[in-house]
């Protein structure tokens, strides 16, 4: 991860050609790695489950849940 970074910043570099290129600082460079790593983790996590296995749960969660025509109406005016 930090080999990729600091490659992509090298070609930078080298593209400028003698124009000025910003370079990142230590706080960007673990900022994006810190990004980086939540992201992979959130796909991780994401993949773990198959569609149908997202499907079952939300229908677990659906079924737990009461119908509105369920709840009476609570007013003082109707």
């Amino acid at each position: 991860l930090k080999e990729k970074i600091q490659a992509t910043e090298i070609v930078e570099a080298g593209s400028a050609s003698g124009s000025k290129q910003r370079v990142l600082t230590k706080a960007e460079l673990s900022f994006k790695q810190m990004q980086e790593k939540t992201q992979n983790k959130r796909i991780l996590e994401k993949a773990s489950m198959t569609h149908k296995e997202r499907v079952e749960k939300f229908n677990q969660h659906l079924d737990s849940l009461t119908e509105h025509f369920d709840i009476p109406k609570v007013s003082w005016t109707k």
